[in-house]
């Protein structure tokens, strides 16, 4: 079964990347303030439950793309330098979801 999360990369592409190769068959939702990062602010965010999360802002991305963004973030929150050519984009959405993050904690 398809997660009813993912959509049709051909209907709905990623905002992550112009060029995809291969091309993927699935766009998947990626919450731009992380679940996993939700549950840490909020006692009733469940990251196995995505319909908890307190902020429902997503991106529209590929798998491969969905991932790197995790991959930055958690760089950031572990002090590192992300890892190098990231595209432009996907930087943006990790730095979008660590300020919401930053600003949840306050």
């Amino acid at each position: 079964m398809i997660d009813p999360r993912a959509l049709p990369f051909a209907e709905h592409g990623c905002v992550g990347a112009k060029v995809h190769r291969p091309i993927p068959l699935i766009t998947e939702q990626h919450h731009v303030f992380p679940v996993y990062l939700q549950a840490r602010v909020w006692d009733d965010v469940d990251p196995a439950r995505p319909s908890t999360a307190h902020v429902q802002e997503k991106a529209l991305v590929c798998g491969n793309c969905h991932a790197t963004i995790h991959v930055v973030i958690t760089a950031l929150i572990q002090g590192h330098q992300p890892p190098a050519r990231v595209a432009t984009k996907l930087m943006e959405l990790a730095h979008r979801g660590m300020q919401l993050y930053g600003e949840a904690l306050k």
